[in-house]
C-alpha cells in the first residue's frame, strides 16, 4: 500500500514558497463527546450493524430448519462481521491514513488528532472514541460532487459544516474547491476505497452465497437446499436439484463475473458523473448528478446505504439466486433478498421521513424550537441528520428539536428491525413446506403412473418349438 501511496502522491514543488493556512497547528477534538445516536444515525456500517445484531441474527438463527440450515446461517453472518466491520477500519489504516498524510502535507491542511482516551473511560465512549477517530478530519470525505471544477451544489451551511470538521477556514476551503489538482487526487483516493470496498464485500458474498452450499453437501451427505432436508425426500431432493448440479460451474463462473463487475464499474460510473457536464447526454447529465450524494461514504471509509444496495444486488441477490439449489431455495432467497434490502437500504429512512413530516405538521416549528426536522434544501421528504440539527442547536442535546429526532431515529430503525426479523422468514418457511408436500405427492403421482403403465417386454432367455404328437 505505501507503493500505491507514492505513486498516487507526489511531493509538491517549492515548498518552500506556500503559505501555511491559519489553523496548520495540529489540532484536537475531545474524546467521547459527540452523542451515541448522532453516532449512529452517521455510520450507515454501525446503524444497518445493530439492525442485524438486535433482529435479523437472532431470528435468523430461531427460525433456521435443521442443523445444516443454521451452519449455513452462522458462516453468511460470520463472513459479514468480518467483512463488514473489518474493511472500514483496514481501510482507514492502511491507506486513508497514509493518503491523509501525504494530502496535508502537500496542500499545508491542518493535521487534526484526536486527544487520547482517558484511561477511566467506560466501554461506551471507548468505542464511540474508535469510531471517532476514523477519517473524521481526513479531505476523503470530502462529497464526491465537490469534486467537479464547476460544483455549484455547496450550500453555505455544508461548507461550513466541513470546514469545521477539516479544521479549515471556509475561505481557504473555497480555494482548495477550485484547485484541480487537488480534487483530482481527493477523487482518485475516494474511487480506491470505493473499489478496495466493494472488491472486499464482493468476496464476502460470493464466500456467502457458495460456500454454504460446499459444506452442505460435506456434511450431510446429500444434495440439495438444506432448508428441506427434514421432510423433504431423497427423491424430491435428487429430482429438483439436477439443473443445479448439472450448470453449477457455469454458474459460479457468472457469479464472480457478476462480482466483479460491481467492484469495477461503480468508482467509473460515479467518477464519470461528477466530471460529465450538466448538459451532456442530451441534459441527462444533470438529473444524473443528482443522484451522486447518495453514493457518498461516511468519514471517508464506512459505506453508504447505497453503496450497499449495489453490493447486495451484485453479490447477494444475484450471486444467491445463481447459487440456489433448487426453485424453492431461490424463491425463498429472492423474496427475502429483496426484503432485506428495502428494509437496509430504505426502511428506516422512509420511516424517519414520514414521522419528521408528521411532527412538523402536528407539533409545529414552536414546539420544535424553530428547528426544522427536515431538510428542505434537498427535499420535502428528506430528514435532517441528527449531526446537523444538534449543529444547529448549538450542541444542546436537551432541545427539543434534537430529542424528537433521537426518538424518531431509534423507533424508526426499531420498526425495520421488527419486519425484517421474523416475519419474512416464517412466511418463507410456511409456504415453502405447503409447496414442498403438493409436490412431493405430485412426484409419487408420476412415479406411480409411470410403473402402471410399463410397456410389456418381448421374453428373453429361452426359446419354444412346437411338436407333433
Amino acid at each position: 500500500m505505501p507503493g500505491i501511496v507514492s505513486k498516487l502522491i507526489t511531493r509538491p514543488q517549492r515548498r518552500h514558497n506556500q503559505r501555511p493556512h491559519k489553523t496548520v497547528a495540529a489540532s484536537t477534538t475531545k474524546a467521547g463527546t459527540t452523542p451515541f445516536s448522532v453516532v449512529v444515525e452517521k455510520n450507515q456500517v454501525l446503524s444497518r450493524f445493530l439492525v442485524w445484531l438486535g433482529g435479523y441474527l437472532p431470528a435468523d438463527l430461531l427460525v433456521a430448519r435443521n442443523g445444516f440450515e443454521r451452519l449455513e446461517k452462522v458462516l453468511d453472518h460470520a463472513f459479514w462481521v468480518v467483512f463488514g466491520l473489518g474493511v472500514p477500519i483496514v481501510l482507514e489504516r492502511v491507506f486513508n491514513r497514509k493518503y491523509t498524510k501525504a494530502l496535508q502535507k502537500e496542500f499545508n491542511l491542518p493535521d487534526v488528532k484526536q486527544s487520547p482516551m482517558p484511561k477511566k473511560a467506560g466501554i461506551m465512549k471507548k468505542f464511540i472514541h474508535v469510531l471517532e477517530g476514523q477519517g473524521k478530519h481526513s479531505p476523503l470525505q470530502l462529497p464526491f460532487e465537490w469534486l467537479s471544477k464547476n460544483a455549484n451544489t455547496i450550500t453555505p451551511k455544508e461548507l461550513s459544516y466541513v470546514s469545521q470538521q477539516l479544521k479549515i477556514p471556509k475561505v481557504s476551503l473555497q480555494k482548495l474547491l477550485k484547485k484541480k489538482r487537488f480534487l483530482n487526487k481527493v477523487m482518485r483516493a475516494k474511487q480506491i476505497i470505493l473499489f478496495a470496498d466493494l472488491a472486499f464485500m464482493a468476496l464476502n458474498g460470493q464466500l456467502s452465497v457458495w460456500a454454504k452450499n460446499f459444506i452442505t453437501a460435506f456434511t450431510s451427505g446429500k444434495k440439495g437446499f438444506s432448508g428441506i432436508m427434514d421432510y423433504a425426500s431423497d427423491d424430491y431432493l435428487k429430482e429438483t436439484t439436477k439443473s443445479y448440479e448439472k450448470n453449477k460451474k457455469k454458474r459460479l463462473a457468472q457469479s464472480l463475473a457478476i462480482a466483479a463487475w460491481s467492484a469495477i464499474s461503480l468508482p467509473l460510473i460515479v467518477g464519470g458523473i461528477v466530471k460529465m457536464p450538466q448538459k451532456a447526454l442530451f441534459g441527462l447529465g444533470k438529473h444524473l448528478k443528482k443522484a451522486v450524494p447518495l453514493f457518498n461514504y461516511t468519514d471517508a471509509v464506512y459505506m453508504s446505504r447505497w453503496v450497499f444496495l449495489w453490493y447486495s444486488l451484485h453479490n447477494y441477490v444475484l450471486g444467491g439466486a445463481l447459487a440456489s439449489r433448487n426453485k424453492d431455495e431461490l424463491r425463498e432467497h429472492m423474496v427475502r433478498s429483496v426484503t432485506l434490502d428495502f428494509f437496509y437500504a430504505i426502511g428506516d429512512l422512509a420511516f424517519v421521513a414520514a414521522i419528521a413530516k408528521g411532527l412538523e405538521k402536528v407539533m409545529g416549528r414552536k414546539k420544535l424550537g424553530h428547528i426544522s426536522l427536515l431538510n428542505k434544501e434537498k427535499g420535502k421528504w428528506v430528514p435532517k441528520h441528527l449531526g446537523r440539527i444538534l449543529n444547529e442547536v448549538k450542541g444542546n442535546t436537551k432541545h427539543p428539536a434534537y430529542q424528537w429526532a433521537k426518538r424518531n431515529h431509534w423507533f424508526s430503525l426499531a420498526l425495520t428491525t421488527a419486519l425484517m426479523g421474523l416475519s419474512i422468514p416464517l412466511l418463507n418457511i410456511w409456504y415453502t413446506k405447503n409447496h414442498v408436500g403438493k409436490e412431493e405427492l405430485k412426484l409419487a403421482a408420476k412415479k406411480l403412473l409411470g410403473r402402471q403403465h410399463q410397456p410389456l417386454k418381448k421374453p428373453t432367455g429361452f426359446s419354444f418349438t412346437p411338436t407333433s404328437a
